[in-house]
């Protein structure tokens, strides 16, 4: 069923969002003369009513030949003039427009509509923009604190994977765009825009500084044409883990480098994710608990009420190249009397000293510093002593803030 059939330019941009769909909507609007419209809440609805209109078809296909011929068979066709030609029918006057549908929620509704709605407009043509997954990741992390590092994860490659599985239905009516490419050749693209659209080069020339003006990749990584790869951002050990298992294979399909094995070698090793690790667990001398304040923290107090201080030794820490180590400490909570914070990192076979730091934490003043190691052994032992400065009263207690292994030419921006 045609919804929209006198003709009218439609340009259908697709993607996640966070991938260049509004740089690449406004481009092709400035290129074009056509007005921009945000789509992606209508195609959204579009698809996931379509969906569940089909799921109730399936559900009674087995009953087919008990069934009068009904509505049922005529759902999809009204559903389209229903949401689409309604929403069409509502724009201003203009000579074409660009759809800008991008998807917010999961499981992309937006782009799942894309062959529903490019069925119902003859006109339009299809463009998807796709983004290095780590790259738009690290933007929707910044966006978007709050969203579970997963979800991002899932953003991505339910994306990726549901354009996979259509672009081929859209045939010659699909065109795909990246943004690292975009961002790095901006030319280049619009010529390939050019001859999909059929502009002429004062179009090409206005596409280009359209999307200059969007200042694409600002919120991502810096990674060249390339883009970035899991060596170059700051995420955890267990983040990127997360995001090979569920983003990796469909990376590498894409002609992305994910480089596991330099992300693993230039890791910052964190002392107090190890210590968190042992949360619970019984030691000589001193209990471990994640601070109340600060669930990245590490809070050491002594095992016994009154105990003198905190002993403990983390063993055989592989170190690899990381030869510069950065801490902060604070006093525990309610501390009327300073602390007294020893750590000495020796090689674990011989035992020789490799570096030591001394420092007195005063209550309610965190205290920092950074020891850079000449050179690392292949194993060593990190031994941490809390005790009362001078001959003050027992029971000394520390909050551990940070003690990570860094690799010294990236400073803090391999944290």
């Amino acid at each position: 069923m045609t919804v929209l059939n006198d003709g009218l330019p439609v340009v259908i941009v697709a993607g996640a969002a966070r991938a260049g769909t509004a740089a690449v909507s406004a481009g092709i609007a400035a290129a074009a003369g056509y007005e921009a419209v945000e789509a992606g809440p209508t195609f959204g609805l579009l698809w996931t009513l379509t969906a569940a209109l089909r799921g109730y078809e399936a559900a009674l296909a087995p009953f087919e030949a008990a069934l009068a011929p009904g509505p049922v068979q005529e759902a999809e066709p009204w559903l389209r003039k229903t949401v689409l030609k309604d929403f069409l029918d509502r724009l201003p006057a203009r000579d074409g427009y660009v759809l800008r549908a991008a998807n917010l929620l999961p499981g992309v509704p937006a782009l799942h509509a894309l062959p529903v709605a490019a069925a119902a407009i003859p006109s339009a043509r299809c463009v998807h923009v796709r983004r290095n997954g780590i790259d738009f990741v690290q933007s929707r992390m910044r966006v978007l604190p709050e969203v579970d590092f997963a979800a991002h994860c899932l953003a991505w490659i339910e994306d990726a994977e549901a354009w996979a599985a259509m672009k081929g239905s859209l045939g010659r009516r699909a065109l795909e765009v990246e943004q690292g490419r975009l961002s790095a050749s901006p030319d280049a693209v619009a010529a390939e825009l050019g001859a999909f659209l059929g502009w002429s080069e004062e179009a090409r020339t206005r596409f280009v500084s359209a999307v200059r003006m969007r200042r694409l990749g600002r919120s991502g990584v810096f990674g060249g044409a390339r883009g970035p790869t899991l060596a170059d951002v700051s995420w955890s050990y267990a983040e990127k883990e997360v995001f090979s298992e569920l983003c990796g294979e469909a990376m590498e399909a894409a002609g992305y480098p994910l480089d596991r094995e330099g992300a693993m070698r230039r890791q910052p090793l964190r002392l107090t994710e190890c210590l968190a690790a042992w949360e619970g667990r019984p030691l000589t001398g001193c209990a471990i608990g994640l601070d109340r304040q600060d669930r990245s923290a590490v809070a050491l107090t002594p095992a016994a009420e009154g105990g003198e201080g905190v002993a403990l030794v983390v063993p055989c820490l592989s170190l690899g190249s990381r030869t510069r180590f950065e801490y902060r400490a604070a006093a525990l909570e309610g501390a009327a009397d300073p602390v007294h914070l020893r750590m000495r990192i020796r090689e674990s076979l011989s035992r020789r000293e490799v570096a030591e730091l001394s420092e007195t934490v005063p209550p309610g003043t965190p205290a920092s510093g950074t020891l850079s190691l000449a050179a690392t052994p292949e194993l060593v032992d990190v031994e941490i002593t809390v005790r009362p400065a001078g001959t003050g009263g027992a029971g000394a207690g520390l909050r551990l803030l940070d003690a990570t292994f860094r690799h010294a030419a990236n400073g803090r921006a391999g944290a």
